[in-house]
């Protein structure tokens, strides 16, 4: 009767203590969000420049999570991940009021006519795309108009990264994008495609998201 009682009690006890759990991460995500949202200059950056930035900052964000708690957020369904990205906006404006307010206002299609105080996130902001990860090394840093790292994994298989904007890790190699040579990391990244004129065709790059070295 004993064991009953108390396995009937951590039955009652066990969600409210993952909820807060969940909870917890949520605010950490959303802190994280708006560190990388305040390097970015969002004042002079379009609608669907702002919700892509902003949707970036949110998937680099996870990268502060253990791998087995990353589960819980999954952006790679639409509705899932609205559903979350409106959350961590939520916790945003606690942590960067001032950010939510920028986006707000560059996002929001009819602007706050009604003159609210209060920083609301878009209704209609797109899920970011799913990140992807590889891990290995880096074979060679490549600088022109823009940074391009080619990594190669431990089976050989070669990636060229695309380094074009802020990503989560990237300060300590801004000064010197050489110092990534040799390194071992794992790099999140997210695929875009470009028409290049000159070649009359679209191409598909790995723009980086998030670095982290080993």
């Amino acid at each position: 009767m004993l064991k009953t009682n108390l396995l009937s009690l951590l039955l009652m006890i066990l969600p409210l203590v993952l909820v807060a759990q969940t909870d917890k991460q949520y605010e950490q995500l959303a802190q994280a969000t708006c560190a990388c949202a305040s390097k970015k200059d969002l004042k002079g950056m379009s609608k669907s420049e702002v919700s892509m930035e902003l949707g970036m900052c949110m998937l680099s964000s996870l990268d502060i999570l253990p791998e087995k708690d990353r589960k819980n957020f999954d952006f790679t369904d639409p509705a899932k991940g609205k559903a979350i990205g409106e959350k961590i906006g939520m916790k945003m404006a606690t942590f960067c009021p001032k950010t939510i307010l920028i986006v707000a206002s560059n996002i929001s299609e009819e602007g706050n006519s009604g003159g609210s105080t209060q920083p609301q996130m878009p209704k209609n902001m797109p899920p970011p795309p799913p990140p992807v990860s590889v891990e290995g090394k880096i074979k060679e840093v490549i600088e022109g108009d823009f940074v391009t790292l080619v990594l190669v994994e431990a089976n050989g298989r070669e990636h060229k990264l695309i380094w074009e904007k802020h990503f989560t890790g990237d300060d300590p190699f801004v000064a010197n994008p050489q110092n990534l040579k040799n390194k071992d990391v794992t790099v999140s990244y997210y695929m875009s495609e470009r028409y290049l004129p000159k070649m009359r065709e679209y191409f598909s790059l790995k723009h980086i998201a998030a670095l982290t070295v080993k």
